[in-house]
């Protein structure tokens, strides 16, 4: 059996991880189980190009900067004080398609005080993949992720970060910075541009392959036939320990009709439509194919961090309107070893709501309890005649309440990686599938149009310790009534399955 195999040879072939300073929450090549860490201190905060006036496309009006201040000429984009890293740059230029990033403009930025900055380069060098360490698949420019143009190298400092813009005081430029804070600098290095990222490079580089590196692993596989309106528990483990890789196949045209159940420490996480789980997409839509979770070669694949203390159980329930029995391939791999010790149960959220159209954004996910957003993979359409406009809507995370949202999104293909509604030198938009985000379909009708949508945010997701409020506007001014539905991958005490 294939997956058999190649997960048996990944352990075979693994080399043993000897870093010794402390793993920091968005050092995933270290150890992806860092994702599954909620530790006191870490929050996530965005710095975009939203217009403050909330203007239809985020068009600034004359007078009106997109920059947080000017410093001797620099745009500043992004500020901080303290110790942190920026995890996430993203751009995109153009006017309805995405164009080149303007060479005259200049990516500066500073950590720690320093007058001098650590990088200074143009934004077409900054994201064309080919100057270290600014390496492809680890920035993207434009053509490879849908008319955006992203990193994903994380720039740490210890006392704090600028980053800032040069000639760009006219462009017509739309940006969004994410970083990740700490309370303490304990273990942080901050950026020289000569660190050795090889690993997340290659991690980056062939989504749908393992990207578990070490540890020693116990793999349960076999063969199983579900018989319709049954559930059939299929691998039980006593903890603590860790799930690293849950491998199923199934034939294609029946993935909708198998309920996926996963259960920790006693209590089940997750409940959803195998399809929704692996964030595959609706018949007809390639499927997602991303470093944690999708589906590669007929086999659907979750390699997200998974702990529990004292129980795991993964159960599978074939629907009661099926015809006949169903015949699958499923092979379950575990740690060996019990977590970290701030490491939280993982889960899955059902998302299924609709923007009103009345100007009250649509309500994604409304969490209690202590937590950190993993992913989320959605189909998203207007169900009015408004075409395109519902992808103009502005995303707003509210972490522990505050009054003032720490995320202001730009638009929803700027949260997905991309730029111009995903358009590259055309109008048709770009079907593209990277490790941490991508397109994968376009449906419905020119008048109302949908696409599906993921990213997963295993170095930049929200880290929250009481609520989390995610909400999507409907179209530039929520005037667009805007149909959501998909999944979220989370961390925390209280996740639940069920509807937002």
């Amino acid at each position: 059996m294939k997956i058999l195999l190649v997960l048996v040879a990944l352990v075979l072939a693994s080399p043993a991880v000897a870093d010794e300073a402390p793993v920091q929450p968005w050092e995933v090549w270290k150890d992806p189980g860092v994702v599954a860490h909620v530790r006191s201190g870490p929050r996530t905060v965005l710095s975009s190009s939203v217009a403050p006036d909330g203007g239809r496309y985020d068009r600034h009006s004359e007078g009106d900067s997109r920059f947080v201040r000017v410093v001797d000429g620099e745009g500043v984009i992004f500020e901080t004080q303290g110790p942190g890293a920026v995890t996430r740059i993203w751009m995109t230029q153009g006017d309805g398609i995405s164009v080149d990033l303007d060479p005259k403009i200049r990516l500066r930025v500073r950590v720690d005080g320093a007058d001098d900055p650590v990088i200074d380069l143009s934004l077409p060098e900054f994201f064309g993949g080919k100057i270290p360490p600014f390496l492809s698949p680890m920035v993207l420019d434009r053509r490879q992720s849908g008319g955006g143009n992203v990193s994903y190298i994380p720039l740490p400092f210890r006392r704090g970060c600028r980053v800032s813009l040069v000639n760009a005081e006219k462009a017509k430029i739309w940006f969004q910075v994410t970083a990740m804070l700490l309370d303490k600098p304990q273990g942080i290095v901050s950026f020289t541009g000569l660190e050795d990222l090889s690993r997340w490079r290659r991690m980056l580089s062939q989504p749908g392959t393992d990207p578990w590196f070490s540890g020693s692993r116990e793999t349960v596989s076999g063969t199983v036939v579900l018989k319709p309106g049954k559930a059939q528990q299929l691998v039980a483990f006593d903890g603590p320990d860790q799930i690293t890789a849950i491998v199923l196949r199934v034939p294609h045209r029946r993935l909708g009709e198998v309920i996926v159940q996963l259960s920790f420490d006693g209590r089940t996480t997750v409940d959803l439509p195998l399809p929704w789980f692996f964030g595959i997409g609706r018949p007809g839509c390639l499927p997602m194919q991303s470093l944690f979770v999708g589906m590669d070669q007929g086999e659907a694949y979750s390699y997200f961090p998974m702990p529990f203390h004292s129980s795991f159980a993964l159960e599978l329930e074939l629907s009661s309107a099926s015809a006949k029995g169903l015949k699958m391939d499923y092979a379950v791999r575990r740690m060996g070893s019990a977590p970290a010790s701030d490491a939280v149960l993982f889960g899955a959220r059902a998302i299924d709501v609709r923007a009103s159209g009345s100007g009250r954004d649509a309500v994604l996910l409304d969490l209690v309890g202590p937590g950190r957003l993993a992913g989320l993979a959605v189909t998203a359409g207007s169900t009015s005649s408004a075409g395109w406009d519902f992808l103009e809507g502005d995303e707003t995370l509210q972490v522990d309440g505050e009054d003032q949202p720490s995320w202001r999104g730009t638009g929803v293909e700027d949260f997905f990686g991309g730029g111009f509604y995903f358009r590259i030198d055309s109008v048709t938009p770009g079907i593209f599938r990277r490790a941490l985000h991508g397109m994968t379909c376009i449906g419905g009708t020119s008048e109302q149009p949908s696409m599906s949508l993921y990213r997963l945010m295993p170095a930049d997701g929200p880290v929250f310790y009481h609520s989390l409020h995610f909400s999507e506007e409907g179209g530039p001014t929520g005037e667009v009534p805007v149909r959501w539905r998909g999944v979220a991958w989370l961390y925390g005490f209280k996740v639940a399955p069920g509807g937002s």
